[in-house]
C-alpha cells in the first residue's frame, strides 16, 4: 500500500472512531486488516495505533506537547544559552576539583574560544573534530564553534586510527586532549591539519599542581608517550588566549535554517561502524524543549554529575546542555572509571546522576562493601535522581537497587530512561513521583518509560505496518521527533536505511502497552535462525534467567573462522541460589538441546557482569574472544571459563576436565 495513503487511512481512522462513524470505521478496518483484539479501542474514542493516540500524553501536563515544540525562532543554541546564563547568573554554573565557575566566566571561556578559532582562519562550516573527556573548556568549544557557525565534531574516544581518518575528511582544524594525544597522533600530525588545539584537564584547576596527582597515570603517560611536538602548529590553552585578544573582528553569525550545528557520535550499542550523527539547532533545542518539559527533574539550582564524555548526544544533553538550559549547575570530573564511581557520587553528591545499569549495580557493590569495612550504613538522604540509562537491567536487580538505597534516605526509586542519539538525547523516561511505576511488571525486561512530549513513536513490522499497542505484540520501534537527526556524516546509505519518510528506523525490538510504556528487549540484529526461525538472542537469555534464576545474562553470537556461528553465554548466579556451576551448565544443555539450542561457550562472573560503559560490552573477552576454538578429529572442543578456572568441553563425551 503506498505510504501516502497508509498513513492518511490511519488519520481517517482516529477521526472515525472519535465522531463514532461506524460505516467510516468498518470500511478501514477492511482496508488495515485490523486484528480483532485492536478493535476494542474504538469505543474508547482511540485507534490502537500509538502514532496516532499517543496515550502517553495523559501522563503529562495539558499543552505539555505543545509547549515542547514551542521553542525560539530563528536563534542559534548559543544564542539561546548565552541569555539564559545571564538570566541565571546568581547560579554557580561549574563545579571542577575544589574551583566555582560562574555563568559570567563560563560566557567569557565561550568568547575566547570562538576568537581563537576566528585567529586561525576557522570559519562557517569548518569541521573541528575534538577529541577529549568531559572538561568545561571542552564544552566551552561546542558554543564557541557553534557560535562562529563552525562545526564541532565529538569524536569517539575508542575509535581506530581508520575511522578517524575517514571521520575527519577536510578538516584543517582538531582539539585534543593532551594525556591522550597518542590515540590520534598518526592523524592529526598530517599535514592536512593547519592547527590542532590542545587542552588539559588542568586549564580550568584552581591548584593545578595539587590536582593534577588525581591524574597521576595521564602525567606519566603524557611524559613517555604523549609528547605533543613543540611547533606552532600545536595551539595550548595559554595560546589561544593570546590569539584570542589579538582577534578583534566580529565572531558571531547570524543563524540560519537547517544549518549542521553539531556532530555527535552514535553510543556503540548499535553498531561497531563509527556514526557521526548531524544535528541542527533547531533539532537540539527541540530535544531539550522536549526533555524539559517531560519533568525530568532538571530544575533551577539541581548539581548533575557529569563524567562521560560529550561524545554521544545523550551525554552532552543531559549532563551538559540541560543543566546549563535550566539553571542548574554541572560537576565535570572527566574521569569515567568504575572503580571510582561510587566515590565520585558519594563525595560530590549531585541532585541528579546519570549512569548504566551496570554502573548503578557497581555503586551499591561499592557502597555495600564500604558499610562493612566501616560498621557504618551510608546516608543517601541527599539524593534527588539517580537515573538509569544506556545498558539497562533486569526486575530483581533494580528492585534490589531500589530498596538498598530507600534503605539509606534516598527521596526516589532509580528512574529508567531510553537514551537514542538519534534524536540528540531522551527518548522517554519513566514518569513517577517517587517509586519505580511501570505499567505491567510481567514482562522479561522493565519499561524505559514513556516518550517526551513532542515525539510521535510506534512499532512496526517488517513491511512497514504498524502494529497495535497494548497487546504484547512486539516490533521495530519508529521515532518521528522535532529532533530528529539530519544524517549520519558521510553515511548517505546508512543514512538512507535509518530515516525514511520522516522516520527513524531505531533496530530495537520493542513493545508499548496501554498507557504508552515503552519495553525495549534488544536490537533486532541480535538473532539467528534456529529451527527455521529467526530466535532472538536476548529471549534466550531471558528464558534462561527466568527458569534458572539467574542474577544476570548475556548472550552473543560469534562467527567463527569457518563462517560458522556460536553462540557464547555470560552469566552470574544469584547468590542465595547458587548451584555447581558444573551441574548448571549441564542442566542448561540439557534444557537447551530440547529446543535445538547448543551453547558453545560459558563464562560465569560473580556479583554482576563486567559491561565496559562506553561501548556497553563485556570487557573480560581476551584478544581471540573469550572463547578459543581447537581443531579435533574426534569432536569440536571449547574452552569454559568459571571462576578464571578453565574447563574443556567434549560433545562426544559431555565433560568437563579441569585443565
Amino acid at each position: 500500500m503506498n505510504k501516502e495513503l497508509y498513513t492518511k487511512l490511519k488519520e481517517d481512522l482516529a477521526e472515525a472512531v472519535r465522531s463514532k462513524n461506524i460505516q467510516k470505521i468498518e470500511e478501514i478496518k477492511k482496508i488495515l486488516n485490523i486484528p480483532k483484539e485492536q478493535e476494542a479501542y474504538f469505543s474508547q474514542g482511540l485507534t490502537g495505533y500509538s502514532s496516532v493516540d499517543k496515550v502517553w500524553l495523559k501522563h503529562y501536563k495539558e499543552g505539555a506537547e505543545d509547549f515542547a515544540n514551542n521553542i525560539p525562532v530563528n536563534k542559534t543554541v548559543w544564542e539561546v544559552a548565552e541569555s539564559l546564563l545571564e538570566k541565571y547568573s546568581n547560579i554557580n554554573f561549574i563545579e571542577y576539583f575544589g574551583r566555582n565557575i560562574s555563568r559570567e566566566t563560563f560566557a567569557s571561556y565561550v568568547e575566547m574560544w570562538a576568537r581563537a578559532f576566528r585567529g586561525v582562519g576557522i570559519k562557517k562550516g569548518d569541521l573541528i573534530p575534538i577529541y577529549t573527556p568531559a572538561t568545561p573548556e571542552a564544552f566551552a568549544m561546542f558554543f564557541a564553534a557553534n557560535a562562529i557557525g563552525a562545526i564541532p565534531y565529538y569524536q569517539k574516544l575508542a575509535i581506530t586510527k581508520e575511522a578517524l581518518e575517514k571521520e575527519t575528511k577536510g578538516a584543517k582544524f582538531a582539539v585534543v586532549f593532551d594525556s591522550l594525544w597518542k590515540n590520534v597522533k598518526d592523524v592529526y600530525e598530517q599535514d592536512r591539519f593547519k592547527n590542532v588545539f590542545v587542552i588539559s584537564a588542568a586549564d580550568s584547576m584552581m591548584f593545578p599542581l595539587k590536582q593534577m596527582t588525581k591524574f597521576k597515570s595521564f602525567i606519566e603517560e603524557s611524559k613517555n608517550k604523549n609528547a605533543i611536538p613543540k611547533t606552532n602548529k600545536f595551539i595550548s590553552t595559554d595560546k589561544a588566549k593570546v590569539i584570542a585578544k589579538y582577534y578583534t573582528g566580529e565572531y558571531k553569525v547570524p543563524f540560519e535554517k537547517d544549518r549542521i550545528a553539531a556532530i555527535t557520535t552514535s553510543s556503540g550499542t548499535t553498531s561497531s561502524v563509527v556514526k557521526g550523527i548531524m544535528d541542527t539547532n533547531e533539532g537540539i533545542l527541540s530535544s531539550l524543549a522536549c526533555t524539559i518539559n517531560a519533568e525530568t527533574g532538571y530544575t533551577e539550582g539541581k548539581r548533575t554529575l557529569t563524567c562521560f564524555p560529550p561524545t554521544a548526544s545523550t551525554s552532552i544533553n543531559c549532563l551538559q546542555l540541560l543543566p546549563t538550559f535550566t539553571g542548574g549547575t554541572i560537576v565535570f570530573d572527566p574521569r569515567v572509571d568504575m572503580s571510582i564511581w561510587y566515590d565520585q557520587v558519594m563525595k560530590n553528591k549531585p541532585d541528579i546522576t546519570i549512569s548504566t545499569g551496570p554502573m548503578w549495580e557497581r555503586f551499591v557493590q561499592d557502597l555495600l562493601k564500604k558499610e562493612k569495612e566501616t560498621g557504618k550504613i551510608q546516608d543517601l538522604s541527599w539524593q534527588d535522581y539517580f537515573i538509569m540509562g544506556g545498558a539497562g537491567t533486569t526486575h530483581n536487580i533494580l528492585n534490589n537497587l531500589n530498596s538498598i538505597v530507600r534503605e539509606r534516605g534516598a527521596q526516589r526509586d532509580f528512574m529508567v530512561g531510553y537514551g537514542f542519539s538519534e534524536v540528540f538525547g531522551v527518548l522517554s523516561v519513566a514518569k513517577y513521583n517517587g517509586n519505580y511505576k511501570e505499567s505491567n511488571n510481567t514482562k522479561q525486561v522493565i519499561s524505559v518509560g514513556i516518550p517526551l512530549p513532542g515525539y510521535t513513536v510506534g512499532i512496526f513490522d517488517e513491511n512497514g505496518k504498524e502494529l497495535p499497542y497494548g497487546t504484547g505484540v512486539r516490533g521495530e520501534l519508529w521515532i518521528k521527533a522535532p529532533s530528529n537527526m539530519e544524517g549520519y556524516f558521510n553515511k548517505p546509505k546508512e543514512t538512507a536505511t535509518t530515516v525514511i519518510d520522516g522516520w527513524i528506523h531505531s533496530g530495537d525490538l520493542c513493545e508499548i502497552d496501554n498507557e504508552g510504556y515503552i519495553y525495549c528487549y534488544g536490537r533486532i540484529k541480535n538473532s539467528m535462525t534456529i529451527n527455521n526461525q529467526k530466535t532472538y538472542l536476548f529471549d534466550i537469555a531471558n528464558d534462561l534467567r527466568d527458569h534458572f534464576g539467574l542474577h544476570d545474562i548475556i548472550i552473543e553470537k560469534k562467527k567463527l573462522e569457518d563462517g560458522n556461528l556460536s553462540l557464547n553465554m555470560y552469566f552470574v548466579q544469584e547468590p542465595e541460589k547458587s548451584m555447581d556451576t558444573k551441574e548448571l551448565i549441564f542442566s542448561i544443555d540439557d534444557y537447551l538441546s530440547k529446543k535445538n539450542i547448543t551453547i558453545d561457550g560459558y563464562k560465569e562472573f560473580k556479583n554482576s557482569l563486567p559491561i565496559d560503559p562506553t561501548t556497553l560490552k563485556p570487557k573480560s573477552r581476551d584478544k581471540e574472544g573469550f572463547i578459543k576454538y581447537i581443531n579435533d578429529e574426534k569432536c569440536d572442543i571449547s574452552y569454559i571459563e568459571i571462576s578464571n578456572d578453565i574447563y574443556q568441553k567434549s560433545e562426544n563425551l559431555k565433560a568437563y576436565i579441569k585443565k
